[in-house]
């Protein structure tokens, strides 16, 4: 799968805490570059959910970025 495919998953996350029960799952299940573009999608879902809005993949001003944890 892609980034936007995980992002589509993460994006039924609502709670920061979801997002990471989710994101552990999903580490264990994936190997390679699929869990790159698992974390890429994931570390975008957390940045939405600090600016509290959804962006397209690649496209978060850099100032939000601030906010992630």
């Amino acid at each position: 799968m892609h980034a936007q495919d995980y992002l589509l998953k993460f994006r039924q996350c609502h709670l920061l805490d979801s997002v990471e029960r989710l994101c552990d799952k999903f580490d264990q299940e994936l190997t390679g570059l699929s869990q790159i573009e698992m974390h890429r999608a994931a570390d975008h879902r957390r940045a939405e959910l600090a600016a509290q809005k959804n962006f397209n993949i690649g496209s978060i001003p850099k100032s939000v970025w601030t906010y992630v944890k």
